[in-house]
């Protein structure tokens, strides 16, 4: 599991170096101008379907080695997807909360948070059907991006900067799980010590009217 969590790290390192030499190249064409909406759209839509086809193809590559459990590497992948996503979502609603208090000194685009949170639920859901129905991802281009994410992280000098970055997601991810862990636990006990607290306050009226019922 641990190998498995560091080589997706991996992978959103390496697609996000590669998606951004592509965002440069359109930028160059385009004269820098900024995008509409629409564009916006398209481009985080096409960004998110290739990293999700990346990442299904590595996870199906997992799932089919006898050493390895196929559904809990697909239960791994699809909560270590569903943190990462959640926690872009999570700074791009602070990036907004401060745009919105001292103005957008970027001059980057609003986010729409009801896009963002349609876009991880539709990633979720292609993602779950890669894995039912494992041809989907294997496309030209889909191989492509995978390929050229192995060879740069095969790079002897590039590949130990990016495996040290690769760590910190690692750690960045088991640490998510635990707190989401404790939160999890805390909720559950909490709301068992308020029901029991409950039904002894409904014990004790229950008593105070019998009483109040016999004295009549």
């Amino acid at each position: 599991m641990i190998e498995y969590i560091f080589r997706i790290g991996i992978i959103y390192i390496v697609f996000s170096l590669i998606w951004a030499f592509f965002l440069l190249l359109y930028n160059i064409v385009t004269g820098f101008n900024t995008r509409s909406v629409w564009q916006t759209f398209v481009m985080k839509t096409v960004k998110m379907y290739f990293l999700i086809s990346i990442v299904a193809i590595f996870t199906i590559t997992y799932m089919r080695n006898p050493h390895y459990s196929g559904p809990f590497i697909a239960t791994i992948g699809l909560l270590t997807l569903y943190s990462y996503m959640v926690g872009r979502l999570q700074q791009k609603r602070m990036i907004l909360q401060i745009n919105n208090r001292f103005g957008n000194f970027s001059n980057a685009p609003q986010v729409d948070m009801r896009f963002e949170s349609m876009l991880i639920v539709a990633s979720l859901v292609y993602f779950t059907l890669c894995l039912y129905k494992t041809d989907i991802p294997y496309t030209r281009a889909n191989l492509w991006f995978y390929n050229t994410v192995n060879q740069i992280y095969d790079t002897p000098v590039i590949g130990w900067i990016i495996g040290f970055f690769g760590i910190l997601f690692l750690l960045a991810t088991l640490l998510k799980a635990a707190l989401v862990t404790v939160v999890f636990i805390n909720r559950l006990m909490g709301g068992r010590q308020g029901n029991k607290n409950n039904d002894g306050g409904n014990r004790d009226g229950n008593d105070g009217y019998a009483d109040y019922e016999i004295m009549e």
